[in-house]
């Protein structure tokens, strides 16, 4: 391109000179970015190194709790952080200290105050129910199975599983009561009655009986629940005497 006056050659100059301007700036803020995401990288893997969870400790929820176990606890002990999770970082909280707890899978995590996160190493923290057992007589269903007291299998006596009646025999004649009923249940821990609960004795063997009707039943010690034999009544018949 010819120029042929001195207009011409200033429009020129003064083109260049905007071009030049415009790379400039655009140069700088290219170097200016690139400054801010070198600073911000260095800045942030500074405060996340720093960043740690030296313990986290927990407590299995306990039968005190029962029959729903909530009395978990997950103690989390962290370096420079501010906030502490156990659902994976859906909720935070100011204090490690995670009580209430129930059983099941915690995904454990700390922030720091430029919200810098990282993972306990060793997730899932996971909590243990224990085993809920029935305290007998107290009305409450302690072990959540739906029923209480003497209707929950571990209150309630033990099934009678034989029940076996000798007849009184002529050796006994003519007082005739050398009669037995032998009961056998599941499992230890029981009294037993002939005469449908009036009264109860702790050998599962009753002697010296005569003919009669008789009502089976066991009573457990601790609980005081009773079952009732299925076959009542038990019927011993005498001999002839000669």
């Amino acid at each position: 391109m010819i120029l042929t006056n001195r207009h011409d050659v200033r429009g020129f100059m003064q083109k260049i000179t905007l071009n030049t301007l415009k790379l400039r700036k655009n140069l700088l803020i290219c170097s200016l970015f690139a400054i801010l995401f070198m600073v911000s990288m260095v800045k942030g893997s500074a405060q996340c190194g720093a960043l740690a969870i030296t313990s986290v400790v927990k407590t299995d929820p306990t039968i005190v709790s029962c029959p729903t176990p909530n009395g978990g606890t997950i103690t989390i002990v962290g370096v420079t952080a501010v906030s502490y999770s156990i659902d994976n970082g859906v909720t935070w909280q100011v204090t490690g200290v995670f009580a209430g707890l129930s059983a099941g899978s915690y995904n454990v995590q700390v922030k720091n105050i430029l919200n810098c996160v990282i993972n306990y190493g060793s997730n899932p923290v996971v909590l243990t129910n224990p085993t809920c057992l029935e305290i007998c007589g107290d009305s409450v269903d302690n072990d959540g199975d739906g029923d209480s007291d003497c209707a929950d299998s571990d209150c309630a006596a033990s099934t009678i599983t034989t029940v076996v009646p000798t007849n009184p025999t002529l050796l006994s004649c003519p007082t005739l009561n050398d009669g037995t009923i032998t009961v056998t249940t599941l499992g230890l821990g029981y009294e037993y009655s002939k005469d449908n609960g009036v009264t109860y004795q702790v050998s599962n063997i009753f002697l010296g009986l005569s003919s009669g009707s008789y009502t089976i039943k066991a009573r457990r010690t601790v609980s005081g629940c009773v079952s009732t034999y299925a076959s009542n009544p038990v019927v011993l018949t005498n001999p002839t005497c000669i």
